[in-house]
């Protein structure tokens, strides 16, 4: 299962009825549950809550890695 792990902080949109928005912090690990929308945004787990991201700050902000399947022990991917 592939994820991001966060390299530098960023904003995220948590739904709901009232949209909050919040920073992720350095070492976050998100994993998406949704394609990219037409606003360029992802949704994604963020430990126990569903937060939207730009797909743009995933490029730029964050580490693509591999996790395991409890999800508890991310891997960095390798490009071999």
């Amino acid at each position: 299962m592939l994820g991001y792990r966060i390299t530098f902080s960023m904003m995220a949109v948590r739904p709901g009825s009232h949209e909050l928005i919040r920073p992720l912090p350095r070492g976050v690990i998100l994993v998406p549950t949704s394609s990219v929308d037409g606003a360029g945004m992802i949704e994604a787990i963020c430990g126990e809550n569903r937060v939207r991201v730009f797909q743009r700050d995933l490029i730029e902000r964050a580490e693509r890695i591999e996790l395991s399947d409890d999800l508890m022990t991310p891997s960095p991917i390798s490009d071999t």
